[in-house]
């Protein structure tokens, strides 16, 4: 089943074909294309890390407001590349992958080399 189709079902109200001339408007959330749910979970989980953070740093304001401010260049991060449509990132992706094939070998070499180092 096609995802338009599941994604319309499950709507509150129904949904005015486009060649009918009465369209509904589309809320914020669909303009710029994030989950509204999602986003509210992510920002209580965000809230509730930044609690245990302040906790196990001693009460430190630094550390708070320095994750504070990773966790809103993250989400500036997330708004920004909703706004691309997913066969953004589909092409070129067999390109991206063989890329980043050299840089995990790389990795693993380390890995090795360091667990070798300390093992002995």
């Amino acid at each position: 089943m096609p995802w338009h189709y599941i994604a319309r079902s499950m709507r509150g109200h129904p949904v005015r074909p486009p060649e009918s001339g009465i369209a509904r408007r589309k809320s914020i959330w669909e303009r710029i294309h994030l989950d509204p749910w999602l986003l509210g979970l992510l920002l209580i989980l965000m809230g509730s890390g930044l609690i245990v953070l302040y906790s196990a740093s001693g009460q430190s304001l630094n550390a708070v407001i320095g994750q504070s401010m990773r966790f809103g260049i993250a989400l500036v991060g997330m708004v920004i590349i909703a706004q691309f449509s997913p066969s953004t990132f589909c092409a070129g992706r067999r390109w991206r992958m063989a890329s980043a094939l050299p840089c995990w070998w790389q990795w693993m070499w380390w890995a090795m080399w360091a667990w070798g180092l300390n093992a002995g």
